[in-house]
């Protein structure tokens, strides 16, 4: 199992179809008749563009049918009496030995083993939980979404929810072919199940499945299975085995935890002092190079991502600006801080002629009631480039406005977002952007602080002011490092830094096994040259 946010995610997994499948069988299986359902009913319809992937599919037959109901999402069964008959594949159907927590949606349960869990906020709040089929030879064959809905009306159940839903799609005309329709129980929670078989492409067919599931609130759990049709008998039976280990978690007790670590997380950032700042400062710039490990031990099977460098010293507020060089500064632009530069570039793709520069310069005031920020990434490709920016402004608490806001302009070269984004921020537990970069030399390193605590922080990558789950640990060994955990979102899994004892980090691994190391800048050269690499 490995957990992803599709805001961060810097690799993936290629969904698209790479041979064809088995023709469809022609006999379903028969169907407990239900009052008001559509009992082994199997209509054909044509549609225009077809799907060549799970994915896609996935995307269109979501679970905000509650709401809305499926856009397209019923497709036309074809046969392909001339499709060449090729071996069904088998997938792994074991679970993973981790239970999976989604605090945000109130629930936990144990995935299969071979799978991704991508989290993701839509612009309304609506948080999706997608759990995608992954290995190292296939593409996607099965993929389940997770989302929390309200019933179709109060009081609704999972079979009335469903059944209003399959009542829509008679009276726009849509046709389909339901090949399960009863009620399910999953992990002791009286539920139902809807399933259709549909097609994905020229001979290519899936099937696609909802459970509605109550929660404690009266709202439903909503899991929308895709998987294709040749393995779906073995998918469907490892997914049942999941789902039957999902347990509903009670609101007062999710709340209390969060207020919990917040408490934790406000103590510690309480005792931030200027000299706590100041000591965090160092001359110079750290180098890191950023990769993912090869094959092999060494760095020449390695794939080389780019380069970091990162600095901390003091200040003025005016620093920030891009455009101001080491002029005089006068007013709030004189006024003394910690600046925390990063510079980095990013191959993409492996093609060094296709790179991302990125330059961000992030200040906070010595009392930490205020902050700057600026950060710019330009993707140049040839003789093309194109630059966005983010912009950010804290305020000072006054009489007047005792909390402060912070206020975040997203940029183009040609196009600057109309409304700035815009939030209070929560008293205590906040950490700013350089606060934020600087994290593990800010962190006691004597174990008066140890385990988890929550912050708030901004996300820039989401845009959004989120609540973060830290966990701060001496490492397991005599180096007299530290083991920084750091979740930008309590559903996701943890981005690893090794701290060392003077709090500078040593390495990061993400989720999806990038590792930024720190290097000898001269070495990090040498190294770029040896395999035709930029170095600037």
């Amino acid at each position: 199992m490995r957990i992803e946010d599709d805001t961060t995610t810097t690799g993936g997994v290629n969904t698209s179809p790479s041979r064809a499948p088995p023709s469809r069988h022609q006999t379903r299986t028969p169907i407990p008749a239900e009052a008001g359902t559509m009992e082994g009913t199997m209509i054909q319809r044509r549609m225009p563009t077809p799907f060549v992937s799970c994915l896609a599919l996935a995307l269109m037959c979501g679970p905000s049918f509650a709401q809305q109901g499926p856009d397209n999402s019923i497709i036309q069964l074809e046969d392909n009496e001339n499709s060449q008959e090729v071996a069904a594949p088998t997938i792994e159907t074991r679970l993973s030995e981790k239970v999976f927590e989604s605090k945000t949606m109130g629930f936990q349960f144990t995935p299969p083993l071979q799978c991704i869990i991508q989290k993701s906020e839509q612009a309304d709040g609506t948080n999706t939980l997608v759990v995608r089929h992954v290995n190292d030879t296939e593409p996607s064959l099965w993929q389940v979404r997770i989302q929390v809905v309200n019933p179709i009306r109060p009081g609704a159940t999972p079979g009335e929810h469903l059944q209003a839903f399959l009542t829509r799609q008679l009276e726009t005309g849509n046709e389909f072919a339901i090949t399960s329709n009863r009620p399910v129980v999953f992990g002791g929670l009286s539920g139902h199940q809807l399933e259709m078989e549909l097609p994905i492409g020229p001979g290519e067919n899936a099937v696609t499945g909802w459970v509605v599931l109550p929660r404690p609130d009266g709202t439903f759990l909503v899991l929308t299975s895709v998987t294709r049709f040749e393995i779906h008998d073995q998918a469907s039976r490892m997914l049942q085995e999941s789902y039957d280990t999902i347990s509903m978690m009670q609101a007062m007790e999710i709340a209390d935890e969060r207020l919990e670590l917040l408490d934790k997380g406000a103590a510690f950032l309480g005792g931030l002092s200027r000299q706590k700042l100041e000591q965090a400062c160092k001359p110079g710039i750290t180098w890191y190079r950023i990769y993912r490990p090869g094959p092999t031990e060494g760095m020449t099977d390695d794939i080389e991502i780019g380069f970091m460098g990162l600095s901390a010293k003091a200040a003025p507020r005016g620093a920030v600006d891009f455009n101001r060089r080491d002029a005089a500064f006068i007013g709030d632009q004189a006024e003394e801080g910690l600046l925390v530069t990063l510079q980095a570039k990013i191959f993409m793709n492996q093609d060094p002629g296709h790179t991302v520069d990125v330059n961000g310069r992030f200040w906070t005031a010595w009392d930490r009631s205020s902050e700057t920020f600026s950060n710019r990434r330009t993707q140049r490709q040839g003789e093309a480039s194109r630059t966005t920016a983010q912009t950010g402004f804290r305020n000072a608490p006054t009489a007047g406005q005792p909390r402060s806001t912070l206020q975040v302009i997203n940029s183009t070269a040609d196009l600057l977002s109309r409304d700035p984004l815009e939030w209070t921020i929560p008293t205590g537990a906040y950490l700013s952007q350089a606060e934020l970069l600087i994290l593990g030399r800010l962190l006691p390193r004597d174990r008066s602080f140890t385990g988890d605590f929550g912050v708030y922080a901004f996300d820039s990558q989401s845009n959004k002011l989120s609540q973060r789950l830290d966990t701060w640990l001496p490492a397991d060994d005599d180096s007299g490092n530290w083991i920084l955990l750091g979740r930008a979102n309590r559903d996701l899994p943890p981005v690893q830094q090794v701290i060392g004892p003077d709090g500078i980090r040593l390495r990061r691994i993400d989720t999806d096994g990038t590792v930024t190391e720190l290097i000898d800048v001269g070495k990090l050269q040498d190294l770029y040259r040896s395999k035709g690499l930029p170095t600037s």
